[in-house]
């Protein structure tokens, strides 16, 4: 796996596309894959291709400062996304935290949000950009009524390129604290609980 990553990245913007699915990554590399074909059509097949004017070896030179400034481009934003394109972490531990998230997601379906809670911690611990333990860890924070900090990670999540499968759940958890806290909003405080909620119904 490590061997595929290594040669997938001397293809700038692949990974980033693939793994992170990022189109700014999509771009990239097709602007890459466009300069090296022009590069070699101007070196090797048709020399004049950009103009008669041009002398074959200006022209390839250009093309190919092109495409080196491409390459290094993509060598350095891929440095600096090193962690997120690649992760660090060994299969065996990927695995642990697959494990704690799966069994994050069953407490909390039954509404065991403590122990939800603290799954989705242990698995931010090791990997604290991990897009799905996020979102459901501000589900858990909206649903123990504590919105503000819920509103913050979904916000940071919105901004996010690895979340952006996730956007139509994360405005709709959104929408959800904000319908609460207007509904708060407009009622008069003697019709709040001793939680500062809304009483629920009988």
């Amino acid at each position: 796996m490590r061997f595929t990553l290594w040669i997938v990245s001397l293809w700038p913007g692949c990974l980033h596309a693939w793994q992170l699915g990022q189109w700014r990554g999509l771009a990239l590399a097709m602007a890459f894959g466009v300069a090296l074909n022009v590069a070699l059509v101007t070196t090797f097949v048709w020399p004049q291709w950009l103009g008669m004017d041009t002398p074959p070896a200006v022209s390839a030179a250009a093309n190919w400062l092109l495409v080196l400034g491409l390459w290094s481009a993509g060598r350095v934003w891929l440095r600096r996304d090193a962690p997120r394109v690649a992760g660090t972490k060994s299969n065996g531990k990927w695995e642990d935290l697959d494990a704690w998230f799966q069994q994050a997601q069953h407490e909390y379906l039954k509404g065991h949000w403590i122990e939800a809670e603290t799954l989705l911690t242990r698995v931010l611990g090791e990997n604290p950009r991990d897009v799905e333990a996020r979102l459901l860890l501000a589900g858990v924070q909206r649903r123990t009524k504590r919105r503000k900090e819920a509103r913050q990670v979904l916000n940071e999540l919105k901004e996010d390129d690895a979340a952006r499968r996730w956007l139509l759940e994360i405005e709709t958890d959104l929408m959800r604290i904000d319908d609460v806290d207007s509904e708060l909003n407009a009622k008069p405080e003697n019709e709040y609980d001793s939680d500062g909620e809304l009483p629920r119904a009988a």
